[in-house]
């Protein structure tokens, strides 16, 4: 079927489309049991109508995901009777064993803040329990999602520590981009992390229960193919806006982070194609020198590049200092490598946790993908400013900034607090 879009449809009847052993990932959190009025699903059914319904959704999946597919349960718990609870990894726990999942991992969201109540203790977790499919070797990857480590110590990986399977991630805030009017909006860190880890480029993303389309949004960032069901028209228009907000892949994501934040603070808030060209290819001129400067010993570079954590414990300790220091002084605020972490810190939630090396990685990264797309970079720009058609619109050559920076709910004509217009973070 139709692949990287959202499907207006009950997850249950959408499935029966998708091909057999055709996904690698799905990351989804199935209705709670709640009450919520999904617009044509009901959310207060009983125990045993719960558990079959969730048992109907399961069969599928399992169906649908390749042999060493994950599938990452993200959930809470119910109720169906006054002050008790019932964690739904708990309660659904025998459907997947049933159907034949087998248990990778339980990894813990906690967030800050929570519910609050007079008769428990206040809400500051979830839980997301990895299934496999067996059949296959599951794959996984921590490099991509390494996190700063607490302390300078050169036993520890250069480019970071592995960040466990317990997630300290921050709810999404109100009024945040992040923000719709779904109740449950998990953050975009969790699903890049589980994506950056468990699967590649062109991999197919999968979430039945697409809300508010994270996970689908985050594939899409990352140059994943994505697929999504969701019942309630309300979240499914508000996904499909989320989703004209970015092009497709991480190298345009930072590249039209580097227009909208860069190139249109130097040229205002429209300009001719070739402007934003001319700003952009400034930037990406000057990156190698400023990261020569920065990096020492002169072999550094070539060693990041290649992932090698084999510099001495004093280089190591050094690289850290150096990359964590500038990236963390504002002075450096118009140097080419500060300009593109904050493209990426843009872009990708999950670079704000990084070290410094890390980002270097990254940054150099793309920069070897601008070269090698160089010749390519005025279409580049072209298409990507109308691809984005909620955040740049188009006369001729002339490309004027929509208010990208605004809230997701104030561009779905939806309430949310006045704040002053933003048109560059940097």
């Amino acid at each position: 079927m139709k692949t990287n879009t959202i499907f207006h449809e009950d997850c249950l009847l959408g499935l029966n489309d998708v091909d057999t052993n055709s996904v690698s990932l799905i990351h989804t959190s199935p209705p709670y049991n709640i009450g919520k009025d999904y617009s044509g699903y009901s959310d207060t059914l009983a125990r045993r109508e719960y558990v079959s319904f969730i048992g109907k959704v399961v069969h599928q999946l399992y169906r649908v995901l390749k042999p060493g597919g994950s599938l990452f349960w993200q959930t809470g718990y119910t109720s169906f009777e006054e002050d008790f609870i019932y964690p739904i990894d708990h309660l659904t726990f025998s459907c997947f064993l049933d159907h034949g999942f087998r248990l990778k991992d339980r990894v813990i969201w906690r967030y800050y803040g929570g519910m609050s109540f007079k008769q428990k203790f206040t809400n500051k977790h979830e839980t997301i329990l990895w299934w496999v499919k067996p059949g296959g070797t599951p794959q996984f990857d921590v490099f991509p999602i390494r996190e700063k480590s607490k302390e300078l110590d050169p036993r520890n990986n250069l480019f970071g520590r592995n960040p466990g399977n317990v997630w300290e991630v921050d709810r999404v805030a109100y009024g945040s981009l992040q923000q719709t009017s779904h109740i449950a909006v998990f953050p975009e860190e969790v699903s890049d992390r589980i994506i950056l880890s468990t699967t590649d480029a062109g991999e197919l993303c999968l979430d039945p229960f697409s809300g508010s389309g994270t996970l689908c949004k985050v594939a899409k960032s990352r140059g994943r193919k994505f697929l999504g069901f969701e019942i309630a028209p309300a979240y499914f228009k508000e996904s499909l806006k989320r989703l004209s907000l970015l092009p497709s892949g991480e190298y345009a994501n930072v590249l039209s982070a580097l227009i909208k934040l860069y190139a249109f603070q130097a040229n205002g808030k429209s300009a001719d194609v070739g402007r934003l060209f001319e700003s952009v290819d400034l930037v990406a001129k000057n990156l190698e020198a400023d990261s020569t400067r920065l990096l020492k010993p002169a072999t550094a570079i070539a060693t990041i590049r290649k992932r090698h954590d084999d510099f001495t414990k004093a280089q190591k300790i050094a690289l850290w200092r150096a990359t964590d220091d500038f990236f963390a002084n504002q002075k450096n605020a118009r140097e080419p490598l500060h300009i593109l972490n904050r493209c990426f810190e843009y872009s990708f939630k999950l670079s704000k946790v990084q070290n410094g090396v890390m980002k270097i990685y990254s940054i150099l990264n793309w920069h070897d993908e601008y070269r090698a797309r160089q010749d390519r970079l005025f279409a580049d720009i072209d298409e990507i400013t109308q691809e984005e058609d909620e955040s740049f619109s188009r006369t001729g050559n002339r490309v004027t900034l929509r208010n990208k920076h605004r809230q997701i709910k104030d561009a779905l004509n939806m309430k949310t607090p006045n704040k002053a217009d933003q048109t560059s973070l940097i």
